[in-house]
């Protein structure tokens, strides 16, 4: 018995590639949910080392980074909090 024996081969076909666009979409999207995750994590990192920035600066210490640029940014972002920990005892140490 062929379960396909009352849909024509074309119509097959299509469902074939309508499964395989909707499952490249759903892998695209799941990519795109891991890349949004690291830019907010960078976002909020960036905002957290301006605020340490500013807490440490009225404070009058001098541990404060100098900048936050992309760099720091990425960082932060793909590591989280101990990619911040990191970018600090860099320059402490440097």
């Amino acid at each position: 018995m062929n379960i396909f024996q009352n849909i024509s081969e074309p119509m097959l076909i299509w469902v074939v590639i309508a499964s395989l666009l909707i499952i490249g979409i759903l892998i695209a999207a799941n990519k795109l949910g891991k890349a949004l995750n690291i830019i907010a994590k960078g976002a909020v990192g960036g905002v957290a080392i301006f605020g340490i920035n500013a807490g440490v600066a009225a404070m009058g210490a001098t541990v404060a980074l100098p900048g936050i640029n992309l760099l720091t940014l990425a960082v932060v972002g793909l590591l989280g909090a101990p990619g911040m920990i990191m970018v600090y005892g860099l320059n402490f140490i440097m």
